[in-house]
């Protein structure tokens, strides 16, 4: 497995792990088309977008 599919498999269980956690509320609360848009830009996430996401998230 490379290191890019190991990558997209990372992006789908934080996705699978948030949709069981939070899924009904946050699609309550936003909408599916606002939930499913956020899942897709996670998905297109490149390696370095993410790790900035994710330091800029820690700062907080």
């Amino acid at each position: 497995m490379t290191d890019q599919e190991k990558f997209v498999g990372f992006k789908q269980k934080l996705i699978e792990e948030n949709e069981e956690k939070y899924g009904q509320e946050i699609r309550n609360k936003y909408g599916d088309q606002t939930v499913d848009q956020a899942n897709r830009k996670l998905m297109n996430m490149s390696p370095e977008q993410y790790e900035e996401v994710a330091r800029w998230a820690r700062s907080c």
